[in-house]
């Protein structure tokens, strides 16, 4: 800020003071229309912001006394949710994104810094908005957590709508507002949001508090285009900002900046039809050698035994149908670690934000992924880091196991380490568990394992059952191509 320190009357002279009197004057009208052309860091277009921020605390004043002694519907500062109708209309204005830019983000709370990458903004808290969507009979589900093997958002969708004339209050959807980078048009669907909640992150002031992003920190995320734990819903797919940038712009419907709007959000069903649908599916072989792939609803009691097939025209029925559906697999411990890894991946070919997604596993059973490692981290110099290593072989039935401890050194003006390699073979799952914990890098919470390619499984999982949750990144390379330098 710029302080001004004018003389007194007695240092400027009697015969300025009139001259002094109209400067100041001047300057004071200056100020007043900077601070309205400047408020929040804005340009002149911002100075709606003022004004559209009045108006929704003008509204919210009138909604409570209007609705008063309405239980049908929920008033709370910036919106104002209708049970019966199962909306939520939302003041908000127009950010200052122009036609063509990246729209990384559709909707975020007032308080954001990322107006110019994203549609509008809302003068209603995200914590406000889950109340809202509770209100209307919708649960919060999930954020990403790619941590605990959670790569798909969790929720029930909504869809959201702009009125812009208010003269004219027809909802237009949002996705009239953008164009994908990809074909040059408005997307072909709406773009339905997943109602995750956002995460809970430390207070910074009191750590022992818990608080939700969404409401504590940028973006103050309402509504993304990329997968953003830290929204209260988010895009149904599993992509990341760096790879959905550019990806969405602004179209050219998009009205001018600091346009006072309404954003109106609505259930994706309000029939009592649940988009999420979950399965347990259970991969074996039967009698004759072949893979089946036992299936059922994840609270139902008994399996249905299916062909590859059947299980995939039933997977197809239930995406067809509007149901997302969320697929926890576990491999039967009899089949070979081959057969798994030719499983694991055609499991990866059909997973996708149009087909099925895999759920997190149950307890102690590794994440599919574990059977389809990088396959240049065979080579130890093309490694981030240096994790130890398992080796299981077999002879005549009985397993031998060693732990390899790599590490890598540098030379001066050396890009690529030295690896020199320490092995400790091992007699029991006893000794392999104090051989490992005794030789990893504690910041390296990692096991690589190779196995020969028909080795059963039950026979890795003995060794890998007792150390997952100390060790929750586990990656098994088979045999038939064990060339590891």
């Amino acid at each position: 800020m710029i302080k001004l320190h004018p003389k007194n009357k007695e240092e400027v002279g009697v015969k300025n003071v009139k001259q002094f009197s109209f400067v100041k004057t001047f300057i004071y009208i200056l100020l007043v229309s900077f601070v309205q052309m400047s408020v929040n860091g804005q340009d002149a277009a911002g100075a709606a912001s003022v004004i559209n921020r009045a108006s929704a605390k003008s509204n919210y004043q009138k909604n409570l006394k209007k609705y008063k002694d309405n239980s049908n519907f929920l008033v709370l500062p910036g919106l104002v949710a209708d049970k019966a109708d199962k909306s939520i209309v939302i003041d908000g204005e127009i950010t200052e994104l122009t036609s063509g830019e990246p729209s990384e983000l559709f909707v975020i709370y007032d308080k954001s810094s990322h107006g110019y990458e994203a549609l509008a903004y809302s003068f209603a808290r995200p914590a406000d908005i889950i109340k809202a969507l509770k209100f209307l009979g919708m649960t919060p589900g999930k954020s990403v957590d790619s941590m605990n093997r959670q790569l798909w958002p969790k929720g029930e969708r909504v869809l959201f709508s702009f009125v812009v004339d208010p003269k004219k209050p027809k909802e237009v959807p949002m996705k009239n507002f953008v164009i994908y980078t990809r074909t040059g048009k408005t997307p072909e669907h709406r773009l339905s949001q997943v109602f995750t909640g956002s995460v809970m992150v430390d207070d910074f002031d009191d750590k022992s508090k818990k608080v939700l992003m969404a409401d504590y920190m940028d973006p103050y995320g309402i509504a993304t285009s990329y997968t953003e734990p830290g929204s209260i819903m988010t895009t149904p797919d599993n992509v990341s900002k760096g790879t959905a940038y550019g990806s969405v712009t602004s179209g050219p419907l998009l009205p001018p900046k600091g346009t006072p709007i309404k954003i109106v959000l609505r259930p994706e069903y309000t029939d009592g039809k649940q988009r999420m649908q979950y399965f347990d599916l259970n991969i074996a072989t039967n009698g004759l050698g072949n893979i089946v792939y036992k299936v059922k609803k994840s609270n139902a009691a008994d399996y249905n035994t299916l062909t590859l097939d059947t299980f995939l025209k039933q997977m197809i029925e239930v995406v067809e149908d509007g149901h997302d559906p969320f697929v926890k697999v576990e491999f039967d411990k009899n089949l070979s670690i081959g057969t798994i890894k030719k499983v694991a991946a055609l499991l990866q070919e059909i997973e996708s934000v149009n087909g099925i997604r895999i759920d997190v596993p149950a307890e102690y059973e590794p994440f599919y992924r574990t059977f389809l490692p990088n396959e240049q981290f065979r080579v130890r110099k093309k490694r981030y880091s240096q994790p130890c290593e398992l080796w299981l072989s077999e002879s005549n039935n009985v397993v031998s196991a060693k732990v390899i401890k790599p590490t890598a050194t540098y030379l001066e003006n050396q890009i690529d380490p030295n690896i020199t390699i320490k092995e400790f073979p091992v007699k029991d799952l006893k000794e392999f568990k104090e051989v490992l914990n005794a030789n990893s890098d504690p910041e390296i919470k990692v096991l690589l394992i190779f196995v020969p390619e028909n080795m059963q499984y039950s026979k890795v999982y003995n060794y890998i059952r007792p150390i997952m949750k100390e060790y929750p990144t586990l990656y098994i390379f088979e045999e038939s191509n064990m060339n590891v330098k």
